[in-house]
């Protein structure tokens, strides 16, 4: 059984609706686990958007067996990740 995460939402400062698919896992590791993927945005993210965030939802009749990333925020400006929010509410 294959287990991912149930939905991903794409958001930015200024309200753009991103057409994603909420899929892009690259398949289980060996013990059936999607630990890696991408995910298509649908579009282009807009010039005057300077912060985008990747939140990640897990199924939740599944708990991961170790620690994940359940947000990301992107700074468009600088072109990289400014916050990773771990599960536990914990940023590292």
């Amino acid at each position: 059984m294959l287990r991912a995460t149930q939905s991903t939402v794409v958001s930015d400062e200024i309200g753009t609706v991103y057409e994603h698919s909420g899929v892009g896992g690259w398949g289980p590791d060996r013990d059936q686990v999607v630990r890696w993927g991408n995910e298509s945005l649908g579009n282009t993210v807009p010039s005057d958007a300077t912060r985008l965030s990747i939140s990640f939802h897990c199924d939740d009749r599944w708990e991961p067996a170790e620690p994940w990333i359940e947000r990301l925020v992107l700074d468009m400006n600088v072109g990289g990740m400014v916050e990773a929010r771990w599960r536990d509410g914990h940023p590292r």
